[in-house]
């Protein structure tokens, strides 16, 4: 008889946040679950007004520190154009805007989150 594979404790929370979040990728997960693990809490996905405007935002850590997790499509020109226009709405509207790449977030956490409480210390 064949074994069945438990789902890890990391599939069932990921899906559980997929439901609610579903544009949220594994890399803006595993950020913000290793956020958690330092005491910080951060919102995914979240809705911000700026700019005469409502914008997502991968991660919110209030109270004005926005992370942009950016994937492959960030590098075309009509995204990096929209990109700068939602991070000159953001900064006017008093937010800190944080931006890492993807592949940043899978191969080294460590040290994007560093930067990240690095930020938080200097907003604070």
């Amino acid at each position: 008889m064949p074994r069945r594979r438990r789902k890890s404790r990391w599939r069932e929370r990921w899906n559980q946040v997929y439901k609610l979040a579903p544009q949220t990728t594994k890399a803006q997960y595993r950020l913000a679950e290793a956020l958690r693990q330092r005491g910080i809490e951060p919102l995914l996905e979240a809705p911000v007004k700026a700019g005469g405007r409502e914008w997502r935002v991968d991660l919110l850590i209030p109270p004005r520190l926005c992370i942009e997790v950016d994937g492959l499509i960030h590098y075309r020109r009509d995204q990096r154009l929209r990109d700068e226009e939602k991070d000159a709405a953001l900064k006017s509207a008093g937010y800190e805007v944080l931006r890492v790449s993807n592949a940043e977030v899978l191969e080294n956490l460590n040290s994007v989150v560093k930067r990240i409480l690095q930020k938080l210390k200097a907003i604070k």
